[in-house]
């Protein structure tokens, strides 16, 4: 079996691409892959407010996964409000504030992520050195 699995969807444009990939070998789970590559996709405008997502049978489909999985990442996406659905028309990107609700998630996110360096004995100023080399494009 293929180590990546690809499915190909059009945006709201009408163009074509290789949106989703999946690797089966991950040790992350399926159902956060997908997630995180919506929620990524949506970030970037890629995806854009009343865009349909495909399907969750077409998708399972193209990626070689169960459709339970799908429906488990659009669902956890319409609870973060990032999706919506639309009944007997499927799952759309919410033409609420999503960058709003982008923001607000990546902002605890990185709160968890200073708490971890806290926790492991990264100094303040380590944590910002890191940070202003990310930001100045420095790899470290």
């Amino acid at each position: 079996m293929p180590r990546l699995k690809h499915c190909s969807v059009k945006s709201r444009n009408e163009q074509e691409n290789d949106m989703f990939t999946i690797d089966q070998h991950s040790r992350q789970p399926i159902y956060e892959q997908l997630k995180e590559q919506i929620i990524r996709y949506v970030s970037l405008g890629v995806l854009q407010p009343q865009d349909r997502m495909p399907s969750v049978r077409i998708l399972a489909r193209e990626l070689g996964i169960n459709p339970n999985t799908v429906v488990k990442t659009y669902q956890e996406l319409e609870d973060e409000g990032i999706l919506v659905t639309e009944p007997k028309k499927g799952f759309f990107v919410s033409d609420q504030n999503v960058h709003s609700i982008l923001y607000q998630r990546q902002k605890e996110e990185f709160r968890k992520a200073v708490i971890r360096c806290q926790e492991t004995g990264i100094s303040e100023d380590d944590a910002q050195k890191i940070v202003r080399e990310v930001y100045e494009g420095k790899q470290g």
